[in-house]
């Protein structure tokens, strides 16, 4: 899922050249996405584009249970990750794992996959609309 019509483009381009069965590419915002499309993804991952607790609020609603989110975060993930705890509580997921690598060529290259598994299915009042949670983050 992603908002911006040229990336979505790319990845429908890679599924057809490769076959992909599993690979739905949707042009939208998260939060926008309807409510089909809650706990139906094995996995979604993000870019370090919000805070984990906001990250939190538009992804896990879509994954499974039993799936994964993956949020790619910088060296602040421990923080985010202690801000986050109410929105990971109330969404009924649990932090499993922090992977750490190093991006090359990069000065500041550190980097971290915080990944977490969602236990149950979500309230269907997640993700709140469009700018609730990054104004009011849970």
């Amino acid at each position: 899922v992603d908002s911006t019509k040229k990336k979505i483009d790319f990845l429908i381009s890679l599924k057809n050249e490769f076959k992909l069965k599993n690979l739905h590419p949707i042009c939208s915002r998260f939060e926008d996405l309807p409510d089909n499309y809650k706990n139906f993804f094995d996995i979604a991952v993000s870019r370090a584009v919000a805070e984990l607790n906001v990250l939190t609020e538009y992804s896990i609603p879509f994954v499974k249970p039993g799936g994964y989110f993956v949020a790619y975060k910088s060296v602040k993930s421990q923080e985010e990750l202690k801000n986050a705890q109410n929105a990971i509580r109330k969404l009924d997921c649990v932090f499993t794992d922090k992977v750490e690598y190093s991006l090359p060529l990069k000065e500041d290259n550190k980097r971290v996959l915080l990944i977490f598994k969602k236990a149950k299915p979500t309230l269907l009042k997640y993700p709140r609309k469009n700018g609730l949670p990054k104004k009011n983050p849970l």
